[in-house]
Parts: C-alpha cells; structure tokens; sequence
C-alpha cells in the first residue's frame, strides 16, 4: 500500500489537543529551528504557526494541516491561499516529526497537498522559500517539482541573517 494512503491531512481548528500535538511535534524538530531562527522553538511555537501571516493577508486565505498517520500527527503544513497572487499557493511550512524522517512522510505529505490544492482552490503553482541556512533541504524540494527560479531574498531572524531562495512549481 502506498504511504500516501496511510496518511491524511486534517485542517487544523486550534484546539487544545491539536495544539498541544502540533507543539510536541514542532519541538522534535529543535535542528530545523536552530537552523532558521538560531534558537529553539519558543513555547507558543504551534500558535505562531496558526496565526502568522503576511502583512494585509487576510486569514481565511490561511491553512494548517496536520499530517496523521493511524491517528497520530506525523507532521505539519502551513499553506497561504493566493499569495503573493491569486493563483499561487504560497507553503510557509512543510516539517515532519524527528521520529519519522527521511521514511518518505514529506513526499507523501506533498502529493496529498497538491491534490488538495488542486480540488479547493484556482491555484495552479505552489512557491517555497528555503532559508539558505537550511539549504540542505534543496535536493527534497528539487526531487518534488520544484525548481529554483533565480529570486533570492535577505532574510533575518533576530541576530541569524541569510537569504532565502525561492521555489517553485507548476500544479
């Protein structure tokens, strides 16, 4: 059976027991953190996940999922619906758990995204940005569609400064 079908994607609403799985799971990954933002993840990481979003952007344009397997989240999407325009869906997040890396969760994850986007919205590309600090996530992106389209961006983090390389592709 296809490691896709084991999973499912379930929109998070912010209640206290998916926040406290989405906290856990965001804690596992202290290496993706201190990569990024040059410390662990606070202790409202799984709120800021939920709430962050672009200047102007209107919440309801929104949407964090929760990865299951048998019940159990596995891992967390973050998604923005008509951003930067109205037919790309911007992905803010895409992280797995510690325990289940590198077992193809991201992948599988992916294509369950894609479908969803696809049947709900009028997106027809999907961008990332890959925080040049973790760019050793670039071949993950690059083995799922994406392609570098050449616009780099500064990024800083409190006292982490990089650039970000931007992604993306057709759906």
């Amino acid at each position: 059976m296809p490691l896709g079908s084991e999973l499912k994607l379930i929109a998070l609403a912010g209640h206290p027991g998916q926040m406290a799985e989405l906290q856990g799971l965001l804690e596992s990954r202290r290496d993706y953190y201190e990569r990024v933002e040059g410390a662990a993840p606070g202790p409202a990481e799984a709120q800021h996940v939920c709430s962050a979003l672009p200047d102007g952007f209107p919440y309801d344009g929104k949407h964090v999922f929760g990865v299951y397997r048998a019940g159990v989240m596995v891992g967390c999407i973050d998604l923005l619906v008509g951003y930067p325009d109205s037919v790309t869906a911007m992905l803010g997040l895409l992280i797995v758990a510690a325990s289940v890396d590198n077992q193809g969760i991201g992948s599988a994850a992916l294509r369950l995204l894609d479908d969803w986007i696809r049947q709900n919205t009028e997106c027809t590309r999907v961008r990332i940005g890959v925080v040049r600090t973790n760019d050793g996530v670039l071949g993950f992106w690059r083995r799922t569609g994406f392609v570098e389209t050449g616009e780099t961006k500064p990024y800083v983090h409190g006292s982490l400064k990089s650039e970000v390389v931007v992604m993306g592709k057709s759906l």
